[in-house]
């Protein structure tokens, strides 16, 4: 078993694991992007829209503050906070349910769909370290 340290994101969020692996966080995302495409279907034709922002790495200094390491593989080519709250929200006027933001996150996701799971298995795992 890997020994974990304690790590605080910022200041009065819960405590958490210094180097989550994605057994610790990989199925929330899913179950958000889900959940959200559900609603999306749901409120259709009623003026309501539900957007689910798949960013992939963003720039926001949470690597900083969980002390990974700064030439972490899945931040070498974060996009910015503030393009991903643009296309959010461009996506959001579109009615779009879901936005992959950046080419490497929409490829990404293509190669997860298409993949074999042990090679998918074997990507995050390089892109988390």
């Amino acid at each position: 078993m890997l020994k974990r340290q304690e790590a605080e994101t910022y200041p009065g969020a819960p405590k958490s694991k210094k180097g989550m692996s994605e057994c610790d966080r990989g199925p929330s995302p899913s179950r958000v992007r889900s959940f959200s495409e559900a609603i999306a279907e749901e409120v259709k034709g009623t003026g309501v829209t539900v957007t689910a922002i798949c960013p992939g790495p963003t720039a926001t200094g949470f690597e900083k503050v969980a002390a990974m390491k700064s030439g972490s593989t899945m931040f070498r080519k974060a996009a910015s906070a503030a393009s991903v709250a643009e296309a959010g929200i461009r996506a959001m006027e579109k009615g779009k349910a879901l936005l992959y933001q950046g080419l490497f996150t929409k490829l990404a996701a293509l190669g997860a769909r298409i993949a074999p799971r042990a090679v998918t298995r074997k990507f995050a795992r390089k892109m988390n370290h």
